[in-house]
């Protein structure tokens, strides 16, 4: 089991400040029309309904500052949260009950 570095899931908020190019909502604009874009706050919100809670946020550096809400940004996600009331971790869903 990987423990998570932060107690509580980050918010939409703290991604944005940790990894903005996550909240992009189009594609940058020199892709090819053949790149389909998915954006990652469809692909958030589907795994918090599925249980998974982002608890890590990051993106690559850019030279290019048109680029920077639109370069590589990774999500962790885990099921787990620490839950102060057991002082444990424990399964996410089980948690908001």
């Amino acid at each position: 089991m990987i423990i998570p570095r932060n107690q509580q899931p980050l918010t939409i908020e703290q991604i944005a400040n940790r990894a903005p190019s996550a909240l992009a909502r189009e594609a940058y604009s020199k892709r090819s029309e053949r790149y389909t874009y998915i954006p990652t706050i469809e692909v958030i919100e589907a795994m918090q309904k599925a249980g998974f809670l982002p608890f890590s946020a990051t993106q690559s550096r850019t030279r290019d500052l048109d680029r920077r809400e639109h370069t590589k940004h990774m999500i962790r996600f885990t099921d787990y949260v620490y839950d102060p009331n057991q002082a444990r971790l424990v399964k996410a869903s089980a948690s908001q009950k």
